[in-house]
């Protein structure tokens, strides 16, 4: 241990760091501690800021529950008349404290009601990115994700990307959460594993501990060879096992299965909804438990010559006629009781908590149902019977329509001297072979996939399935089931075989793997290992439901009244509406005092008589925007962690001199403003011309305070932002991808920015008890 280390580390450098701290607190300055002026003053300034905390908290709140629900923030030409403005001016006429704030300009020193457009956006931005934060954090704390996505066009005809991630948190259980719903550009396989990649790691989400995929059937997302399942696996180098969506492919399987004969013909009706995948069952089900109502209204239309025009009664009556028919009524009936057993199914799949292997148990079971239904002759003999009674109620013979729609049709004699002899398919026959060939090829259809779906986990799968016994273990089957795990972890086979015997031990009784994960739930302190290869399986996917609900919520958020929405606040509303459990939780008191906390702090510790008439054109400044504030305060950031740096250059008669660097060397170093775009590009030529290095920084057309245009420079290429936080964003990030030192003059500041917003630490960081105590106030 070094000198340096050995004294940061001491109780006496913690001792003076602890009455610096104090010292630097103005509360416990003697001066204010002894004069009764300043001391009122420093009450009332906390009081105010207590006061503002209070109404910010409101605001957030009323954010919070619009976009909960789902409801617009603005109108359409007049922000007066929307949402948001209106449901504060109905608060503020029950609560003195938020009618305080409208009223009295002297509890608003920046002149600012945080009602305008662009603070609603804030709001948005604030609590959307503080979910996403809770959301990542659970995720990184899992140490193992998978990742379901899907596309659908919105009303702008833009494809939308939905990214899920599936993980077990700290208590044991399966959660999916939406971190992001972003425009899709490239639709082909490449494009979409290259977008669901970009999403993980602009979430912070490590690919290294991806472990399961899941995307719908569709060519380009689950093809062998360009799907975007097999180009995520070949872009990050291993093998991602691949699950299609569950409810899907069963979706897929009956329509393949009406499809097998004409039932689909016969029994064609219109489906309740495009995105529910058990809408078919409830069509069915309206249908038959309204069949005499709707028999009795078509009959109706039909005889009432008055009211209803000749192809409206035409229509009526043809419609009538095929729903009395022998086809649809036994069709109904049959599939009645198929469809209903794939609903049931499929709403077992879709619930989040599921894990692959009950569901495969599930499907299972169904599919075995559909195996007795396909072997029951009898029981298709008395659906059909039940079906000939039924229509005989509306005076229809079932049989003798049989042979009218259905008559026997001979071979010409030059094909078959001995046509006579053809098979007279009877009645009943007829139906079960029909039904049959639908069930065949359903059951045909389940049982491949089933095969698939185990094959993808099978030694996970044979792990973990019960009745688990030791005789299940093998060495090979162990290392089959690490191959699934994170590649950072590293596990000894030995030691993972004897924690799986003892969990084996304590799971003699269980029937499913929910029940033996709730055995690993408990004992995890002991048996770490076998704890972490449950969550494993329990993390595959079983379906992209969780994507189907982020488009439900698209449809209700962008309307047809709000189209023109940007992406991060689309993205930002979703994420708010879909995971309302978190947004429930949300510390309101805690976001609103990080947002006053930093004016404060400028307000008491910048000294330079420069940065003090800027902030004061600020406070006077009455329509100053959002992006206005968050300018200066960057600016004044300059007045706060001063340069502590200097530089050596020899003068033109060869002395050595040392400058240190000002406030205005700093602030220079971070941007260039100037009042035009052609002073502006004077100003670099001017630098290009010195010779000087000009790194990342951020350039402002206009003034500080009033920022027409905002622009990040690199490479003697210019971007252009309409937000000066996004900027500054996309400029800390060219320097930590490209690994560019940040420049000297503006260290400290640059150092505060990627230590408190970012959380990064780097081992070229200076130690500061300034950042570190500013960084502590804000927290």
């Amino acid at each position: 241990m070094g000198k340096l280390q050995k004294h940061f580390t001491s109780e006496a450098h913690k001792s003076a760091l602890t009455d610096y701290c104090n010292y630097m607190k103005k509360s416990n300055n003697i001066d204010v501690m002894l004069d009764k002026t300043v001391r009122e003053r420093k009450i009332q300034e906390e009081s105010n800021q207590s006061f503002h905390k209070e109404v910010i908290c409101i605001l957030l709140d009323l954010t919070k529950t619009l976009a909960r629900q789902g409801l617009s923030f603005r109108g359409k030409d007049d922000d007066e008349n929307g949402n948001f403005r209106q449901i504060t001016y109905l608060l503020s006429r029950h609560c003195p404290l938020l009618k305080k704030w409208l009223d009295d300009s002297c509890y608003r020193p920046y002149h600012s009601t945080y009602l305008s457009p662009q603070s609603q956006n804030e709001f948005i931005t604030i609590l959307g990115s503080s979910v996403n934060k809770i959301i990542r954090a659970k995720v990184k704390e899992s140490g193992q994700f998978s990742v379901m996505a899907d596309t659908t066009p919105d009303l702008s005809h833009t494809d939308r990307l939905s990214v899920v991630v599936r993980f077990v948190n700290n208590e044991g259980t399966a959660e999916e959460r939406l971190i992001e719903v972003r425009e899709s550009l490239n639709k082909t396989g490449v494009g979409m594993a290259n977008d669901i990649l970009d999403t993980l790691q602009k979430n912070e989400l490590d690919p290294d501990n991806l472990v399961f995929q899941s995307y719908d059937f569709a060519s380009s997302m689950s093809g062998v060879f360009n799907g975007a399942q097999q180009k995520l696996t070949e872009i990050l180098g291993r093998k991602i096992p691949y699950i299609p969506c569950q409810a899907h492919r069963i979706n897929t399987f009956i329509e393949h299965g009406c499809e097998a004969t004409d039932i689909e013909i016969a029994l064609k009706l219109r489906n309740l909804s495009k995105t529910r995948w058990t809408a078919r069952a409830e069509a069915i089900k309206s249908v038959w438990s309204s069949f005499n109502v709707i028999i009795e209204v078509l009959d109706e239309i039909t005889n009432t010559k008055d009211k209803f025009d000749k192809s409206t009664r035409n229509a009526a009556y043809s419609l009538s006629k095929r729903l009395i028919s022998v086809d649809f009524v036994v069709s109904i009936l049959f599939m009645k009781n198929v469809m209903y057993k794939m609903k049931l199914l499929t709403e077992c799949l879709e619930s989040t908590e599921l894990n692959i292997a009950d569901a495969i148990i599930f499907m299972s079971s169904t599919l075995e149902s559909l195996n007795i239904i396909n072997s029951d002759i009898d029981g298709m003999d008395n659906l059909i019977n039940s079906s000939i009674a039924f229509l005989k109620s509306f005076d229809v013979d079932a049989e003798k329509e049989f042979l009218v729609r259905h008559r026997r049709r001979l071979v010409p004699k030059r094909l078959d001297n001995n046509r006579d002899n053809a098979a007279n398919i009877s009645f009943k026959t007829f139906y079960r072979k029909k039904y049959k060939s639908v069930l065949d090829e359903l059951t045909s259809l389940m049982k491949n996939n089933l095969e698939s779906c185990i094959g993808t986990i099978k030694p996970l799968y044979n792990m973990f399935n019960p009745p688990v016994s030791r005789n299940n273990l093998s060495e090979t089957g162990i290392q089959d089931a690490m191959s699934f795990l994170p590649k950072q972890f590293i596990v000894d086979p030995l030691h993972l075989q004897v924690e799986l015997e003892v969990l084996y031990d304590q799971c003699k009784e269980v029937e499913t793997v929910s029940d033996v994960a709730a055995v690993s739930e408990q004992t995890n302190k002991m048996l770490p290992i076998a704890n972490r290869m449950c969550r494993l399986l329990c993390t595959a996917p079983v379906t992209v439901a969780g994507n189907e609900r982020s488009f439900s919520k698209l449809k209700l958020i962008k309307n047809y009244l709000r189209t023109t929405q940007s992406d991060s606040r689309l993205s930002d509303l979703l994420l708010l509406s879909s995971e309302k459990d978190i947004v429930d939780d949300i510390k309101l008191d805690l976001i609103a005092k990080q947002c006053t906390k930093l004016l404060k702090i400028l307000n008491d510790r910048v000294k330079d008589v420069n940065s003090k008439k800027i902030l004061q054109d600020l406070k006077e400044n009455i329509n100053a925007s959002e992006c206005s504030k968050h300018s200066v305060i960057i600016y004044l950031l300059h007045a706060v962690f001063l340069p502590t740096s200097k530089t050596s250059f020899s003068d033109p008669n060869g002395r050595k001199c040392t400058v240190k660097f000002s406030i205005k060397h700093s602030q220079n170093s971070f941007f260039m403003v100037a009042n035009t775009a052609v002073k502006l590009e004077e100003m670099l030529k001017l630098k290009k011309s010195k010779n000087k290095l000009i790194q990342p920084c951020l350039l402002i057309v206009g003034t500080v305070v009033n920022p027409c245009q905002i622009l990040v420079y690199f490479d003697e290429i210019k971007f252009t932002f309409f937000s000066i936080v996004k900027a500054l964003d996309i400029c800390i990030k060219m320097y930590h991808v490209f690994n560019i030192e940040y420049p000297i003059q503006s260290l400290n500041v640059w150092f505060f920015l990627h230590r408190f917003f970012y959380n990064i630490k780097l081992k070229s960081d200076k130690p500061s008890p300034l950042i570190n105590q500013i960084i502590s106030e804000l927290k």
